[in-house]
């Protein structure tokens, strides 16, 4: 079964590589623990990683494993005992050299719209009511500033797809879908991270 699913990857990643150009980026690997939109696993560890060469700034993709232990009820009333949880996920890392702020975009499951309802921690951008439906937007950034930031490309592409997080940290923006490693995602991930660079540059000129 493993087997099948290895052969199964690298044809995922065949394909991408005649989409996109990209090459083997050896000796580059990124600390993801510091991303809050990615669940800690205790082996979480970005394996192995791609430049895409056709971004004007920095873009990787990544291939990310992430392996945690769960408890689960023995049979019998049984005490707990532990199982070993393994995902395997790709990912998206543009670096840009702009003093980006800080931000989260989030699908808004409803244990997160519940949560919103006292905690008050969800951005709304004016206009933009179904990107504010299906989506949940932390920052500390005024709404004004963040629909500057955050533009109505941005959030009409995003609308299209499910299941999508991106995060602003440190100078670089990563993108992820919750999903398992598969072809459609990736195509979108790498789509959308190159929606992304353009738009913040865009509003990055008309600063100037």
């Amino acid at each position: 079964m493993t087997s099948e699913i290895e052969k199964s990857n690298r044809k995922i990643l065949n394909s991408l590589k005649k989409k996109f150009p990209m090459e083997v980026a050896s000796g580059i690997r990124f600390d993801l623990s510091k991303y809050s939109i990615i669940p800690k696993g205790k082996f979480l560890k970005n394996i192995y990683t791609w430049k895409l060469t056709e971004f004007e700034s920095d873009a990787y993709l990544l291939s990310i494993r992430n392996s945690y232990k769960t408890e689960i009820m023995g049979t019998g009333g049984e005490s707990m005992i532990e199982i070993d949880t393994e995902s395997k996920h790709n990912g998206l890392i543009l670096k840009t050299e702009s003093n980006l702020p800080e931000l989260i975009i989030r699908p808004a499951y409803l244990k997160e719209k519940i949560a919103n309802l006292f905690l008050k921690f969800d951005k709304k951008l004016d206009g933009r009511k179904e990107f504010n439906k299906k989506y949940i937007l932390e920052s500390s950034l005024s709404q004004l500033e963040l629909e500057k930031i955050i533009t109505k490309r941005i959030t009409d592409e995003l609308i299209k797809v499910n299941e999508f997080s991106l995060e602003f940290k440190n100078n670089s923006i990563f993108l992820k879908f919750e999903k398992e490693f598969n072809e459609e995602d990736s195509v979108n991930l790498v789509k959308l991270g190159k929606i992304i660079e353009t738009e913040l540059k865009n509003v990055a000129q008309q600063r100037v």
